[in-house]
């Protein structure tokens, strides 16, 4: 037989030159196909390629078996052909071929400026090497068949280039960029398309014209898991088309904002977010077990878990009476007060605790980033849940760090500290007192508290019928003001408007101190008329409306003729203040709402 140069060179001599008389011939086949491959995969590196011959090998006998007479009986042959297979498929060689963690793949951008983990599995102690430009580093692979190495500091750069990684087999990724990386993540606000959002036809028109080519996207799918991940499953993508018009509006138009003010460094934008989600659902396991912050989190998961046989039933019941009311309404629209009832939390529940952390951030680390943009919140607005709020992140930002640097195995630092910005909510719903102020007055405290911390402040962007509003844009411009402000030194950015610093008491009036944001000066409304959404109160803890809140100064002076001894000032501190955001700095950035009490506040716990 002459030499076969390929699988299917082996398997066209095997078909047009040898008839099979005996299961003899058709072991000897087997047997020749078998060296040919070895050859192939030996050079390399693919098992695949063995699978896919005896896939075809199989075929191709059982194909003859049917066609040529002088074959032995099928039962028989079809036995000895099995157990060819499995003799000579278990003296293949099972060399694994080196692989990249899926977050390595076309169209990416990789972390400039520090020393930038890539890593993969292979065979246990296979030597690795990782080339990048310029850069080449090696590794071995470890018992576990895990490699990890570190390109050393890149420069940014808009040349695409070209990702090699070597050992038995290799591989390559094409169009790498160099520059920053930014992770979104939260609830639905953040995971809001581009293409639902008011700049959509403007982001598009500029999409097609390469503007963000530098610009490169990766979705995460919502799924949840009991223990951390290795991976998830997907591809960067350009930042066009559908890729875009389905990518995170805040997350994007930060980077438009990023890209505005640094047009030679590509950003990478990962976007983890899924809708209607608490905090308690994105920290680590081992953060809700330890950290005291999360009891509340455990002792209300179990006994959720607990009282689940009798939770769905209801949920159930509830389904049913929906899907009836759906099938009477007919071709007529279903009524806003028409809601598919909530599954009831369970053990698989997507939102469970620490599930979301899991499967859609542990599977990141320890991916080099340059930062994180949170925006989340509005599912912890229920009073039990809201006066716990400060507790849940501060764990989940310090979890995050660790876990990262954790992951990082060539590191030696407990934690790494990078930059964690969050956008307060929004105004919404009706100027109730009780829920989202409690949210945003933690969120403030968080930004000054945590290291590399920041806040945006959209008190003014919110709608009052909409949990969801379309104005994306200003939110993203002003989450990348704090990035570019904080993260990338540029303080002379406004970033953050006026903040509550102390208070003075001066006969019938309350005297306001602020820290004027990082522009050091208070805008007075138009006209000199007063600050709206000001209130004060005595010793009766009842707030009333200020009559006069006007700015002097650094301060802001509040009365009320109702209130002759004042003890304390509110401002802002409802869902949706009554009148319009008028409390701004010079350039335009809205004060943060804030409370100079510290009144119990309502934390009724869940019925």
């Amino acid at each position: 037989m002459p030499y076969a140069r390929n699988i299917s060179d082996t398997l066209v001599l095997a078909k047009g030159g040898i008839t099979y008389q005996s299961v003899g011939n058709t072991l000897i086949i087997i047997w020749m196909s078998y060296c040919t491959v070895y050859s192939i995969t030996k050079e390399r590196g693919q098992g695949a390629v063995q699978i896919a011959f005896f896939s075809l090998l199989v075929n191709y006998i059982s194909t003859a078996t049917d066609c040529d007479s002088n074959m032995p009986n099928s039962r028989i042959f079809n036995k000895l052909v099995i157990a060819g297979l499995l003799l000579f498929g278990s003296t293949m060689p099972a060399n694994a071929a080196v692989k990249l963690n899926p977050l390595f793949t076309e169209h990416m951008v990789i972390q400039r400026g520090i020393n930038t983990p890539v890593w993969g599995t292979a065979d246990p102690g296979e030597k690795i090497s990782v080339t990048l430009g310029k850069n080449k580093v090696d590794g071995v692979a470890g018992p576990d068949g895990k490699w990890l190495v570190k390109i050393p500091e890149l420069f940014a750069s808009t040349i695409p280039q070209v990702l090699i990684v070597k050992g038995t087999n290799e591989l390559h990724v094409a169009d790498v960029l160099v520059g920053d990386v930014w992770l979104g993540s939260g609830q639905s606000n953040m995971n809001w398309n581009v293409k639902d959002s008011f700049d959509a036809k403007r982001v598009q028109a500029a999409a097609e014209t390469g503007k963000y080519k530098n610009i490169r996207l990766f979705q995460i799918a919502a799924r949840a898991a009991d223990q951390p991940l290795a991976t998830v499953s997907n591809q960067w993508a350009l930042a066009s088309g559908t890729s875009l018009n389905r990518f995170s509006a805040v997350l994007f138009y930060a980077g438009e904002e990023l890209q505005n003010t640094y047009p030679d460094v590509p950003l990478g934008l990962i976007n983890s977010s899924v809708g209607g989600t608490n905090a308690y659902s994105w920290v680590p396991n081992n953060v809700l077990q330890n950290d005291p912050s999360l009891a509340y989190a455990k002792e209300w998961y179990q006994k959720e878990l607990d009282d689940y046989p009798a939770h769905k039933a209801d949920y159930d019941k509830r389904l049913e009476e929906f899907k009836a009311k759906q099938a009477a309404l007919g071709a007529q629209k279903q009524p806003d007060s028409m809601h598919v009832p909530d599954e009831p939390m369970s053990a698989t529940h997507l939102k469970r605790p620490c599930g979301l952390y899991n499967a859609m951030i542990a599977p990141l680390q320890p991916f080099a980033i340059r930062g994180v943009f949170w925006y989340q919140g509005e599912s912890d607005t229920p009073p039990w849940l809201a006066k716990e709020y400060y507790g849940t992140m501060k764990a989940l930002v310090d979890g995050w760090r660790s876990e990262w640097a954790k992951a990082d195995k060539t590191s030696d630092v407990a934690s790494f500290d990078f930059p964690f910005y969050f956008v307060q909510l929004s105004n919404y719903m009706a100027p109730s007192h009780d829920d989202w102020p409690q949210v945003r007055e933690s969120q403030l405290r968080l930004s000054r508290d945590l290291l590399n911390s920041g806040l945006a402040v959209t008190i003014d962007k919110g709608e009052p019928t909409d949990i969801h509003p379309r104005d994306k844009t200003t939110v993203g411009k002003r989450l990348a003001k704090v990035a570019l402000a904080r993260a990338y030194e540029k303080p002379q950015i406004p970033y953050i408007g006026p903040i509550y610093r102390s208070m003075r008491v001066d006969g019938s009036t309350v005297k306001c101190f602020f820290d004027p944001g990082n522009d050091y000066k208070l805008k007075a409304p138009k006209g000199g008329t007063n600050l709206n959404n000001f209130s004060i109160c005595d010793d009766s803890l009842v707030f009333v409306p200020a009559d006069s809140a006007t700015i002097e100064g650094k301060y802001v002076n509040v009365t009320s003729a109702k209130v002759k001894n004042p003890i304390a000032v509110r401002y802002a501190w409802e869902n949706n203040p009554k009148d319009p955001i008028n409390f701004y700095s010079t350039a335009e950035q809205p004060a943060s709402p804030f409370r100079t009490d510290n009144f119990p506040l309502d934390h009724a716990a869940p019925k």
